[in-house]
């Protein structure tokens, strides 16, 4: 009789062990679900390290409708400190010269075109174009840098310049337009695109 006393609160003791791996499991899903869910309602965070001559990460995937919130960060090594900027787009623009046909600056389309940009912070830009993107959040001159700014250029794109220590962070919803966008660096007209400066977002329809 105690044998079988044993053995029935070995059962119930497994049967519970069981029971409890199966409500972490579930729990442990849940808590994945919520943390790490790639659908639009959870958002996605990115830092995006601006280096010589390439961008860390070089592909990201968003998906339309999700929110995005970007941070850019100059981490230049060079002597002195380069600066870089962020546009992201298709066909870059080019020109004719005499060594052939050469990238210039921007593209022909822009990704973030009527697109609403919430500025969340940022320090030490050199330059802040809107483009066709509609600005909120911070006002611009709150994170350029202090002291004489060089001339403004003329960019049909969004587009932040950061100094060597700059770095800016924004957030928007990913627009509807799916397929693959190329963003880059364009300073020293085209030239650190030319290096490698450059990387690919696939965007995934909704």
């Amino acid at each position: 009789m105690g044998g079988s006393q044993a053995e029935t609160r070995r059962q119930v003791g497994a049967r519970s062990v069981i029971a409890s791996l199966a409500v972490l499991v579930v729990l442990g899903g849940t808590m994945k679900l919520s943390l790490g869910g790639t659908g639009a309602e959870s958002g996605k965070t990115i830092v995006i390290h601006m280096l010589d001559y390439r961008f860390q990460p070089a592909h990201m995937i968003w998906h339309v409708g999700e929110t995005v919130t970007v941070t850019l960060v100059n981490d230049s090594v060079a002597h002195p400190g380069k600066p870089h900027e962020w546009m992201v787009g298709r066909t870059p623009n080019s020109e004719d010269t005499v060594f052939g046909r050469q990238v210039t600056d921007g593209f022909k389309t822009d990704f973030f075109d009527g697109v609403d940009i919430t500025i969340v912070g940022g320090t030490d830009l050199t330059m802040l174009m809107a483009g066709g993107a509609h600005l909120s959040g911070k006002s611009p001159m709150s994170v350029m840098k202090k002291g004489p700014m060089g001339p403004m250029e003329e960019m049909t794109g969004f587009m932040p310049v950061m100094s060597s220590t700059g770095r800016l962070t924004i957030s928007f919803k990913v627009p509807d337009k799916p397929g693959d966008w190329t963003y880059g660096c364009f300073q020293q007209s085209g030239q650190h695109f030319l290096n490698g400066m450059h990387g690919t977002i696939t965007v995934v329809g909704g």
